[in-house]
Order: C-alpha cells, then structure tokens, then sequence
C-alpha cells in the first residue's frame, strides 16, 4: 500500500514538473534563434522599448510567471553587460523610439559595464535617417568620450550632421574633452564658416578652449 501511495505521489510529482516546464520549453523553441535577457527573449524587450515610458505591457501575455521587475525598461537599460546582445538585435528596429532606446543602453554598457566594443555600433547610428536618434548616439559618444573613450573620431565625424543642431552639440561634446580634443581642432576651424551661428559660436570658444589646455599642458611640460 505504501509503495503505490509513494509510486502515485512521485508520478503526480513528475507529470506537474512536465506541465510547468512545457510552457517554458515551448517558449524557449519558438524564439530560439533570439537572444534572452533576464529570461525573456529579444522580442520582448522590443515591444517594451517600442512603448512609451509609463505605458503599460502585460507579462501575462507571454504565460510567464515573472516578476514585474524583468518587466521593468530600466532593466534592459540598466548597463547590465548582460542585456547587450538583445540590444544589439533590435539595433535596427525600424521603430526610431526602439533604436533611440538602444543608443542609451548600449552608451550604459559602456559607462557603467566598460564595454568599450559597443562604440562602434554607436558610431554607426550617426547615419540613422531619424535626426532624434542621432542626437541620442552623439550625447552618448560624448559621454563616453568625457569617461576615457577612444569616440573622438566619432565626433569629429558628426560635426558634418544635416542637423545644425547636432552639429553644435558635437562640437560642446568635443570641446569638453579638452587636451585630449587637439586632435579635432582643424575640424572645429572648419566650422568657423557654418551656416549656423550658434555653431561657429560654439566652434571659436571650443577652439579657444583647447588651445589653452595645450598650452598649459606644453608650460607644464617645459618645467
């Protein structure tokens, strides 16, 4: 008697094992040829990066179990090292608001997880067709660049942006490299003749500024 309670407890045991784990396995199949993060697949995350921030996105609807916190756009956009693969796949969304989103993950992985091989991919989003995400990838080089970054030439090449209003914030982004920033003075002198005034404002006093930090640097040197 006591041998078919226990025989019926471990395959009642086993057969609620299987049933929870096949809507896991059936997941895991459908988006194996996707990255996961915390879990859940890249096309997850897309939807939640594609939404606007406060919006709501039901974890029901993918029949998992999981806390609200793996639900959560600050985690996929926390830095975390592990989050960029699911970031580099949806890097060409055709949503501007997800690839937006990914600059500002990607520039965290950097920042805050040292993942100095994402500046490449960053560079790359100065050619995105959407004017506000390349506003996003030159703040984000810039920030990069302040922290150490090798992102000058990045900058250097957004000084040519069609928007005169990213030219100007990759100019200040520049010039708050300082020393590290000769290098970018022949291309600031070329914005000296900008069509925007705000520009070549910006140009003349980033120029000014370098060349006082080399300067100082050459003073400092010669002693």
């Amino acid at each position: 008697m006591r041998t078919r309670r226990k025989s019926l407890f471990f395959s009642v045991l086993f057969l609620t094992a299987v049933a929870l784990a096949i809507p896991y396995c059936a997941l895991a199949w459908k988006y194996r040829h996707e990255p996961f993060y915390n879990g859940l697949p890249a096309s997850y995350w897309r939807k939640l990066l594609a939404k606007e921030p406060g919006e709501g996105f039901s974890l029901a609807k993918w029949a998992m179990p999981m806390s609200s916190y793996f639900g959560s756009r600050s985690a996929i956009l926390s830095g975390d090292p592990k989050a960029k693969p699911v970031l580099l796949y949806v890097a060409d969304d055709p949503a501007s608001r997800v690839r937006k989103s990914t600059v500002w993950g990607l520039k965290r992985c950097c920042v805050r997880g040292g993942e100095r091989d994402v500046i490449p991919i960053l560079g790359k989003f100065l050619m995105d067709p959407n004017e506000e995400v390349r506003t996003m990838a030159i703040y984000a080089l810039g920030d990069c660049y302040t922290r150490g970054a090798p992102c000058l030439g990045w900058l250097i090449e957004a000084l040519n942006d069609p928007s005169g209003a990213n030219r100007c914030i990759a100019v200040s982004q520049i010039r708050m490299g300082g020393l590290r920033s000769a290098e970018a003075l022949p291309a600031l002198r070329k914005c000296q003749t900008d069509s925007w005034l705000i520009v070549r404002q910006e140009a003349r006093q980033s120029i000014e500024d370098i060349e006082r930090s080399v300067k100082q640097a050459r003073g400092v040197a010669q002693k």
